[in-house]
């Protein structure tokens, strides 16, 4: 026997025992279609035409009588497609949350990583282009106050000299300190204190513009003025630029 579609008119062979199997039900090949074929059943003549039998041949080799799905595989299908989307949505929320961590753990430790050379480097490469700024490395720390010491002023009265060695410890350049120099009495007390930038104690002005380099000696040189014969005592502090 041979039915046709009603949507696309194709034309296919089909026996008596697809007609009694899903009530009848079959898709077509061509354009997937479900129809009754028992209600599309048509007669052939004793001769078929070239067409009809290429239409017939070309819906008999396609897969047109697949296996409809019942509701219980179209629930599982549904709940994959469920779950995949799921997946994704987790996989894409844990790049993200994993990118958030990764640029909040930069940015509070971003003063320790710019001390790697190579990481500072691709920073500044990458903030020249960006047109931004990265922050000055400087840990006082890390300075050495070498040979202080404070001797009378010989050209002029009532002043002081400080001389001194500064030595950078770390392992990068870093800006020249700030000094603090309090004078005391016998029993410890402050009489005065004043802090210094680089421009004031560096022996060339020139130098102030430089950074302090690892394990490089720098001479500091201050004269103050002696502000009361009760001074005895003396204290150098670095403090940050």
């Amino acid at each position: 026997m041979y039915t046709r579609c009603p949507q696309c008119k194709t034309t296919f062979a089909i026996t008596q025992d697809q007609l009694g199997t899903r009530e009848g039900l079959v898709r077509c090949g061509h354009c997937t279609a479900i129809f009754k074929a028992d209600k599309y059943i048509i007669k052939q003549s004793g001769k078929t035409s070239a067409d009809e039998v290429a239409r017939i041949e070309h819906a008999t080799s396609a897969p047109q009588h697949r296996r409809l799905p019942t509701v219980a595989e179209l629930l599982a299908s549904g709940r994959r497609r469920t779950r995949n989307v799921h997946t994704g949505f987790w996989a894409s929320a844990i790049v993200v949350l994993s990118l958030v961590w990764a640029g909040q753990y930069a940015w509070f430790h971003r003063y320790a990583l710019l001390r790697d050379t190579q990481v500072r480097s691709y920073v500044a490469k990458v903030c020249g282009k960006l047109g931004c700024g990265i922050p000055v490395l400087q840990d006082v720390g890390l300075v050495e106050l070498l040979d202080t010491r404070v001797t009378p002023h010989r050209g002029y009265e009532n002043a002081l000299r400080i001389k001194a060695t500064l030595v950078n410890r770390a392992r990068f350049a870093q800006p020249y300190p700030r000094l603090e120099v309090t004078l005391t009495d016998r029993e410890g007390k402050m009489i005065s204190r004043r802090v210094f930038d680089a421009s004031q104690y560096l022996k060339k002005k020139s130098e102030n513009a430089l950074k302090l380099l690892p394990n490089i000696a720098a001479g500091v040189l201050l004269e103050i003025s002696y502000p009361s014969d009760k001074a005895q005592g003396y204290e150098v502090r670095l403090l940050p630029a």
